[in-house]
């Protein structure tokens, strides 16, 4: 039996927002093809990035001749066109959405995915990995400084007590004075946020959420997620789970209806299970031009991504990344949540934007940033 090609087809096609299920069943329809929302394994040779990021064609297993489409609106007419000129396809063609042939392209690149994944930042920079725990100039400092240590307790006791709790106590009042610092940097009234023009064209927004036995809380996190003020056609959220947390996975079906959300599957085996591998994998694919990072427990404001875009539009392009300030909003619940609720206050609105102002290094919490996409 002769395999379709992709080349067999007309143009480009892209996805479409909305409800991809009756969408695309109707799309089905009007061609005359059988139409599917979930497909099997497809050719692991066509799992490249470029056919990911289309969602568009996916040619099935080895041994079962078959091929998958998901056509767009500008792409129906050239496409019943060739199926007239080609009605033999007809048996072997079937219309699906972008959401289920990106799906099982990931799945087909799995595990050379997580592996990229894995060795990404190691290979761009060693230096920068963690990989390596410790070297061998640290380990020679390490011990220089335990023996020197321990021969001047042995030689002067006393002189060496004090004058590490002199240092101590140094490291700890420059500490103190950065925060006082900080405390004076202040502002008393915050400005009026940045929002783009509603007439711009604004970017693809990629979400990264990272779950992991959380689907008690996946309904309101798509509740949170769906009232961001975005285009919808403008967004490409990925919901991460992991491969053998089906419970999550199933809430998170449960709960969206296709684009701008789709469910990324990190494969077991082959590295750490943490959080910073999960984005990393997830990262591959994301298709936006900025990318934001949320935890399942996060409801961000609605305009929270207009104002980190303008905010990157209006900076030169040294600015990498932007971390919006978090709120704790059950203050009232017990005196451990108002003390929580203050610090983070503080953290937020007062010591993170001092240092930024102070141009000193600024640690990034682990939710709600935002970066200029770079794959």
């Amino acid at each position: 039996m002769a395999r379709l090609d992709r080349r067999d087809l007309p143009g480009a096609l892209d996805d479409a927002p909305g409800d991809e299920d009756a969408l695309y069943r109707d799309r089905a329809r009007q061609l005359g093809l059988s139409y599917t929302p979930k497909i099997g394994p497809v050719c692991p040779a066509d799992a490249n990035l470029e056919a990911i990021d289309r969602g568009a064609f996916a040619l099935g297993a080895e041994d079962d001749g078959l091929a998958y489409l998901a056509p767009d609106d500008a792409m129906m007419s050239s496409t019943g066109l060739w199926l007239m000129a080609n009605p033999g396809a007809r048996r072997r063609l079937i219309v699906t959405t972008p959401t289920a042939i990106r799906a099982a392209l990931r799945a087909a690149g799995s595990r050379a995915y997580r592996a990229a994944a894995r060795d990404r930042l190691e290979s761009a920079g060693a230096a920068l990995s963690a990989r390596r725990v410790i070297t061998g100039r640290q380990v020679v400092a390490v011990v220089v400084l335990a023996v020197t240590l321990t021969i001047a307790l042995f030689l002067a006791p006393s002189a060496t007590l004090v004058a590490v709790n002199l240092f101590a106590a140094a490291f700890f009042l420059s500490v103190s004075l950065l925060r006082f610092a900080a405390a004076g940097e202040v502002p008393r009234r915050l400005s009026a946020p940045l929002l783009p023009n509603p007439q711009s064209e604004l970017p693809v927004y990629t979400i990264l959420v990272p779950l992991l036995h959380e689907a008690h809380i996946v309904r309101q996190l798509v509740a949170a997620l769906d009232r961001i003020a975005w285009p919808r056609d403008r967004l490409d959220i990925k919901i991460i789970v992991e491969e053998d947390d089906a419970l999550t996975a199933a809430a998170v079906r449960r709960e969206t209806d296709g684009a701008p959300y789709e469910i990324i599957v990190v494969p077991a085996g082959g590295g750490p299970r943490t959080k910073p591998m999960a984005l990393q994998y997830a990262l591959t694919f994301a298709r936006g031009e900025f990318v934001a990072v949320y935890d399942a427990e996060d409801r961000p404001h609605p305009d929270q991504l207009g104002e980190a875009y303008e905010t990157f539009r209006r900076s030169n392009g040294a600015l990498a990344c932007l971390q919006a300030p978090i709120m704790i909003d059950n203050a009232g619940a017990s005196r451990i949540a108002r003390l929580f609720a203050v610090e983070y206050s503080m953290l937020f609105d007062g010591f993170l934007p001092a240092l930024a102002r102070f141009r000193l290094p600024l640690p990034l919490g682990g939710t709600s940033n935002h970066f200029r996409g770079i794959r």
